[in-house]
């Protein structure tokens, strides 16, 4: 009896540490998932900021000169600060993580991270590219492979240079529709005129009298 008391007591000790186990794997999961959807949530806010303030004519403090309206952020000085938002040493930060911003090129670049130690298991990645200032300029790529943000024209660029290598394999099989190549039955045919010419020159002719 002693023994199957404690077969048992091992037995729902184990149980309960797998549940305690499972349980915090699925706390931490949820934690992380909160904290991305929340970074994502202000990335966006920010990068509609920037395409207001890129419509805005300069003398109220936008982007575009007078009569004129800018279509990028080519050669614009937009900080996080510039959109009101309070910085330090040019990062926002607010109780889900820190934000950073620069122009890069023509595009607005906006950096979230849930936490500025690289080697935290629960950290996050945002990266929102703004190009311009229609909806679909705001490109918003969640923890990307890399960790660090970068422009998606290597996706475009590697696109296209499939669609040339599929146009190519065609020629191939039209060289293999080289049926001129199975013109090799002229060739046939020479076999049939040299057993004509050891039969009769003439034979041949009389089928083509009798067809």
């Amino acid at each position: 009896m002693g023994q199957q008391q404690l077969l048992l007591l091992v037995l729902g000790i184990v149980i309960v540490a797998m549940a305690v186990v499972s349980g915090i794997e699925s706390i931490n999961y949820a934690r992380k998932r909160f904290n991305l959807e929340a970074l994502t949530h202000t990335s966006v806010r920010l990068a509609s900021d920037a395409q207001a303030w890129l419509q805005r004519p300069t003398a109220f403090g936008g982007g575009s000169p007078i009569g004129a309206s800018a279509s990028d952020f080519a050669g614009a000085a937009l900080d996080l600060f510039l959109l009101g938002y309070p910085s330090d040493a040019g990062s926002y930060s607010d109780v889900h993580g820190y934000y950073m911003a620069e122009v890069s090129g023509s595009d607005f670049v906006i950096t979230a991270v849930t936490s500025l130690d690289v080697d935290d298991p629960q950290r996050n990645v945002v990266c929102t590219i703004v190009s311009g200032t229609r909806e679909d300029h705001i490109l918003v790529t969640p923890n990307p492979p890399t960790g660090t943000c970068s422009g998606d024209g290597g996706n475009d660029g590697g696109t296209g240079g499939e669609t040339p290598g599929d146009g190519g394999g065609n020629p191939g099989d039209g060289g293999d529709g080289g049926n001129p190549g199975g013109g090799g039955n002229p060739g046939d045919g020479g076999d049939d005129s040299d057993d004509d010419d050891d039969n009769s020159g003439h034979g041949g002719g009389g089928d083509d009298d009798d067809d």
